[in-house]
């Protein structure tokens, strides 16, 4: 969603994010591609990702696996392979 140019990944949203993730309720949020890890970056500082599930559209296959391996590597966590 974007509201007056700004998309889920902006500044303003991240108050609202933490609130939600501080009542340990889920957030689904929706980013364009190229913005995914500034989302996952800005929503760790502002606490934690766990509980977070980003849904994006990339151009490509290979554009959406690259995204997957840097997000993944930045969180340390693992990821599935194959879906």
């Amino acid at each position: 969603m974007e509201i007056e140019g700004k998309d889920c990944s902006s500044e303003q949203w991240i108050p609202l994010y933490k609130k939600v993730l501080e009542h340990e309720k889920n957030l689904v949020i929706a980013v364009p591609c190229s913005k995914v890890l500034e989302a996952i970056d800005k929503i760790k500082s502002a606490g934690s990702i766990k509980r977070v599930a980003i849904q994006t559209n990339c151009s490509s296959e290979e554009q959406a696996r690259k995204i997957v391996k840097k997000s993944v590597s930045n969180l340390k966590v693992k990821a599935i392979e194959e879906i």
